[in-house]
């Protein structure tokens, strides 16, 4: 029998991923159809938010700025945010709706080993460790030498293409702030 067109056009799973979780060909393909469906979504969103830049960048270089129009402008622009931030999390909620209980506990284990990845980052950095080379530590960002930190954002790598808080200089409750 052959496989659904859905399949035939995803990526697969990074196959660590996969393995470490035990993920079935049909778990696998179920996934990979949320997280095109969403990524179908982000890019339409993404053009959108390119033309409100555009925009933007239109009415603030004429000599009378017109402020109800910059603000209609920067109100799609959050709107457009919220959206994929509900997307992200209702396709979090249909991915970890496809595992079994065993592997939603394995899933849970990954959450807390990251919980320490910040910690690592910073012990590397200030050269009181090194990380193993394999592919673990690369999935990570972690190497054997002294590391620049990257600007973590709370948990926000899905909608990470909305970056609106933070080119505009606005942060909104619960956005990671440096230093707290």
């Amino acid at each position: 029998m052959a496989l659904p067109m859905a399949a035939q056009q995803q990526r697969p799973l990074m196959p660590l991923v996969k393995d470490y979780l035990g993920l079935t060909t049909v778990q696998a393909i179920a996934i990979a159809a949320n997280n095109d469906e969403y990524n179908r979504a982000l890019m339409e969103r993404q053009q959108r938010i390119r033309q409100v830049m555009q925009e933007l960048a239109e009415e603030t270089v004429k000599d009378w700025l017109e402020p109800a129009e910059l603000a209609v402008r920067y109100g799609e622009i959050e709107m457009i945010c919220r959206d994929l931030s509900a997307l992200a999390a209702t396709l979090r909620a249909q991915n970890l709706g496809v595992l079994d209980e065993g592997q939603n506990k394995k899933l849970a284990a990954l959450e807390e080993a990251f919980k320490v990845a910040a910690v690592i980052q910073e012990a590397q950095a200030s050269n009181l460790m090194a990380a193993p080379l394999g592919p673990p530590a690369n999935v990570m960002g972690l190497n054997s030498g002294p590391v620049s930190l990257p600007l973590v954002t709370g948990g926000a790598a899905v909608v990470g293409a909305c970056a609106t808080p933070y080119q505009f200089g606005v942060l909104r409750k619960g956005d990671f702030q440096p230093g707290k």
